[in-house]
């Protein structure tokens, strides 16, 4: 579980470098709202292979389940393929930002699972 958490601070990183700078709208530090996730996923991923669309599909699958550390695991772990473009790259960076600020809300209502996912956020 602890290597999970490790994919989820670090995969992130080179996203943010590659891409932080120069975009106009939407900017990647700009959250993806929670309810347009799984649209946004359906029309950047439709041509994507059918591995990367199974990945893109499981995350919102997971969010509509409110599990934020499995969700906030496997977008990390998208973030890091190859072969993203440009477009996937920032709506899945705009997920993530979404789900780590839910992860912060469920941890300050006691969830200790979104506390523990926080805490190793915040130390990468």
């Amino acid at each position: 579980m602890f290597r999970s958490y490790l994919k989820i601070a670090g995969a992130a990183v080179p996203l943010l470098i590659m891409f932080g700078c120069g975009l106009h709208s939407p900017k990647i530090t700009d959250p993806l709202p929670a309810n347009q996730i799984r649209a946004t996923f359906q029309a950047v991923f439709k041509s994507a292979d059918a591995a990367t669309r199974d990945a893109a599909n499981k995350i919102a699958d997971e969010l509509d389940q409110h599990q934020l550390t499995a969700a906030s695991a496997d977008l990390n772990e998208l973030m890091s393929s190859q072969s993203l473009s440009k477009e996937q790259a920032v709506d899945l960076v705009r997920a993530n930002n979404t789900v780590t600020e839910m992860l912060r809300q469920a941890a300050q209502t006691g969830d200790q699972e979104a506390a523990a996912t926080v805490q190793v956020i915040h130390h990468h």
